[in-house]
């Protein structure tokens, strides 16, 4: 199933108009039918999720809060116009402040829960039964601190420092780099890309992925908390108790409307479940403003005989009366606080938070490679540009990974002159592929030149592995100055953590030097070249690399003949090589004055019949790795496991046709296993663990 739990069900827009709520409107079920309708994928993992819409009523125990399973979701807020850095104390004072109301609401610390338990069941206790209210203090088992330390790389924050950023992000835009927080845009609707009278928006349930809430300014804060920047926030007549955000958030931990039944039908199934909640009275239509209540005659009605939840934070009506989550809507906002994946390091709570300083938003005009950017600052003088050779590229999200949904980009890497080599040599790569691990769902694409017009190389590249990447994972271009276009495209659900890849140019000997190649005899590669002419050559240095990922390091020295108008041929003969393993050469031409010329480079392999071994699982999750050969090996045979830098990480000697490796020590990430039959490397294979 390609969307699991947390994935999207549907967005809420809550709209509020400036007078009545009983006048609020709510979009859910419109986009939802947009959604099923356009979306296909969507719609088949929906028509799933109605086969197992509740849970199970002996499942609640699990459900119930207690010191050994309370949820701790961190929080980072998000501003953006018309909010801006004008007083930075304003920004976070009332980050905390609306943080503060949340964690009140939803443990049922709120002393106007009163109303309800008191006041409420005083005057109509048949209405208002103590049963619906959960016990003081013994809410949800949810806490949420502002996160303040482990920020995202391209963040730019210090441990300590609060989640904040302004001008950055948006309810229109995915933050992949926020993954594992709970997410608050707060702004005004134009810069949210909504109508004008929304005060919140929601997923349904949320997932982590950078998803998360919209809070309209005006309706941003808590009791007593207004303050200024940029904008005066926490304005609203009706809305200043934070209650919008506590609204919003129960969506995004799995709560619908209370006013869900569009004929008075009762859509409680089975206590408690995901979509469907118990204790929730039929109700066709969102309440009005807060009631005057002196009897149980007084007792507002939409439904027949059935009371209005006008108390209940998942209703429409005003701060001063929404005071309570029933019992059984805690218990569905500690399964989904459960089920989503969140950032663990992240939050310290109750620990000291710097004051915040403002972060300016990253700019590509500012002559300066900073704030996550990548490649070149594309402002100002040609003198500030950064070369691109011996830098990384990395998919659209950028250094700290995960593209978004709905992205399509097109790259074009070339070299920095024209007399330079370019290779890409990716060091990641997942992105979405469809269940049959053949097609995908987002997709790579690469061109060798300048534009998508240019030849292009293989199809849609996705998966899971470097092996999966175009070329794989090795791109060199075919001639000195070529460039490589790459095409991204993403669609509108799931995200990965995409590619990174390094980019490397290699300079090319002068037209004097022809015919470099290599030829192979035995158990020796050998290099040979010709010069057609020499003018104060002190000779050539022979560079070596094992394999595409490996460096170049110096193996030999072969004297020039200082000047000469005659053709003469060179060799070298490499004795130091194993067997099945692509080694890469170039010669670096010094002249007597200390100029050095890069020749291009070619390569050359030993191959060797020997058996052919394949490692199960790969990629990996668990403790342990299968060596098996397809071909009976009579003697012993070594492993040997190295990470990207080069390093050995485990060497063992093993005789077995089926081999069971233990690699539970080794960290997430990419592996290079070498199988040696003495000196001979009988196979090179990565590694993935996950």
């Amino acid at each position: 199933m390609r969307l699991l739990y947390t994935c999207i069900i549907a967005i809420l827009i809550c709209m509020q108009s400036t007078q009545l709520y009983a006048q609020s409107k709510c979009a859910t079920h419109d986009f939802l039918n947009e959604r099923l309708e356009n979306d296909e994928k969507f719609a088949a993992w929906y028509k799933g999720q109605l086969k197992k819409e509740t849970i199970d009523v002996e499942t609640r125990s699990i459900l119930s809060c207690n010191t050994n399973n309370s949820v701790i979701i961190p929080v980072a807020v998000h501003y953006n116009t018309p909010i801006n850095c004008a007083d930075p104390a304003c920004l976070l004072s009332q980050a905390e402040a609306q943080i503060a109301k949340m964690n009140e609401d939803f443990a049922a610390n709120n002393e106007d829960l009163s109303y309800y338990t008191s006041t409420l069941n005083g005057i109509c206790p048949s209405a208002y039964p103590l049963s619906y209210a959960p016990q003081v203090g013994e809410g949800s088992c949810i806490q949420f601190c502002l996160a303040n330390q482990n920020h995202p790389e391209c963040s730019v924050l210090e441990d300590g420092q609060p989640a904040i950023t302004v001008g950055q992000y948006t309810w229109t835009t995915l933050s992949a780099p926020w993954q594992g927080y709970l997410n608050l845009y707060v702004s005004n609707t134009a810069t949210a890309g909504l109508p004008s009278g929304v005060a919140g928006v929601s997923y349904l349930p949320g997932s982590a992925n950078g998803d998360g809430v919209f809070i309209r300014q005006d309706v941003f804060g808590a009791p007593g908390v207004s303050c200024s920047s940029g904008a005066t926030m926490n304005t609203s007549p009706t809305f200043t108790n934070g209650r919008v955000a506590v609204h919003e958030v129960g969506h995004y931990l799995g709560l619908p409307h209370v006013f869900s039944n569009t004929d008075c039908s009762d859509i409680d199934l089975n206590p408690p479940g995901p979509f469907a909640i118990t204790d929730t009275p039929m109700q066709e239509n969102n309440s009005g403003p807060c009631p005057a209540i002196a009897s149980c005659t007084d007792v507002p009605e939409d439904c027949p005989d059935i009371p209005t939840n006008f108390y209940n934070y998942m209703d429409y009506s005003n701060d001063d009366c929404m005071v309570m989550f029933t019992e059984d809507q805690s218990a569905v906002i500690n399964y989904w606080g459960k089920q989503i994946n969140w950032k663990s390091d992240a939050i310290y709570c109750g620990g000291t938070t710097e004051p915040y300083v403002c972060v300016e938003a990253a700019t590509c005009s500012d002559n300066i490679k900073n704030q996550g950017e990548e490649g070149i600052d594309c402002g100002g003088p040609c003198a500030a540009c950064i070369a691109i050779c011996s830098t990384s590229t990395y998919d659209p999200g950028g250094l700290c990974g995960f593209y978004e949904n709905n992205m399509s980009e097109t790259i074009t890497i070339c070299p920095d002159s024209p007399g330079e080599l370019l290779n890409i040599t990716f060091t990641s790569f997942e992105i979405e592929e469809k269940d049959n691990n053949i097609d995908c769902w987002d997709w790579l694409k690469v061109y060798a030149g300048s534009s998508t017009s240019a030849p292009q190389i293989g199809g849609e590249f996705c998966g899971t592995s470097i092996a999966d990447a175009p070329g794989g994972g090795y791109l060199l271009a075919s001639a000195p100055g070529d460039c490589f276009t790459l095409e991204f495209f993403s669609d509108v659900s799931v995200v990965k953590q995409g590619w990174s890849a390094d980019v490397v140019c290699e300079f090319i000997l002068p037209v004097e030097l022809a015919d470099l190649h290599t030829k192979v005899n035995k158990n020796i590669i050998s290099l040979h070249w010709e010069t057609k002419s020499e003018l104060n050559n002190l000779g050539f240095e022979v560079m070596r690399k094992e394999g595409a990922n490996g460096s170049f390091e110096k193996i030999a020295f072969i004297e020039g003949k200082g000047n000469s108008n005659t053709s003469n041929l060179y060799s070298y003969q490499d004795k130091t090589v194993f067997k099945n393993l692509e080694y890469y050469y170039k010669l670096n031409q010094l002249d007597t004055d200390g100029h050095a010329t890069e020749s291009a480079t070619v390569s050359a392999i030993i191959r060797d019949d020997s058996p052919n071994f394949v490692l199960h699982p790969n990629p990996i999750h668990g403790e342990f790795v299968d060596i098996r050969m397809q071909n009976k090996l009579e003697g012993s045979y070594r492993v040997e496991i190295y990470n990207l830098q080069g390093r050995s990480i485990l060497s063992e000697e093993y005789s077995q046709n089926k081999t069971r490796i233990p690699i539970a020590h080794l960290a997430t990430g990419v592996y290079i296993v070498k199988i040696y039959e003495g000196n001979n490397v009988l196979s090179v294979q990565r590694l993935l663990r996950l």
